[in-house]
């Protein structure tokens, strides 16, 4: 658990820093039910100069509704990596959470927000996949 814990730590180190770096593309999920209490974990995780996936931050969830997800846009996201590096985010990306696309969409709509730069897409699931597969059921295994 100690080590988990460490691994969990935001500070100084290379997944902030790259965060810092490349923040031009960050993606959010949440994982529901972890650990034994059943909490839920946030994970932010960018892209870098050389197309690795990196870890920018995990947050444990107290709940799944957007008030819980607006706290991370607002509060979480510009404490951890500043409100410069935020300004220049050009794509936040999730799955199809309904009230987490909501917080993520409200505060990129926010006039004169830290995400005003930033579009929303789907993850490729959701905007891929998912949507072709349901083509695929539809049009070819029907009879």
């Amino acid at each position: 658990i100690n080590n988990w814990r460490k691994e969990l730590e935001i500070g100084q180190h290379d997944e902030k820093r790259k965060f810092l770096m490349f923040p031009e593309f960050i993606s959010i999920d949440m994982t529901f039910g972890v650990n034994r209490e059943r909490h839920n974990l946030v994970t932010c995780v960018g892209v870098d100069g050389n197309h690795k996936i990196f870890t920018g931050f995990r947050c444990w969830m107290p709940s799944k509704q957007q008030f819980a997800y607006d706290w991370i846009m607002s509060y979480a996201i510009p404490t951890l990596i500043g409100k410069k590096s935020i300004l220049r985010i050009k794509v936040i990306s999730s799955d199809a959470e309904n009230a987490l696309v909501k917080a993520i969409k409200g505060n990129i709509n926010q006039p004169n927000g830290y995400y005003n730069n930033a579009k929303f897409r789907y993850d490729f699931y959701h905007l891929v996949k998912q949507p072709w597969c349901k083509f695929i059921c539809t049009f070819i295994l029907i009879p």
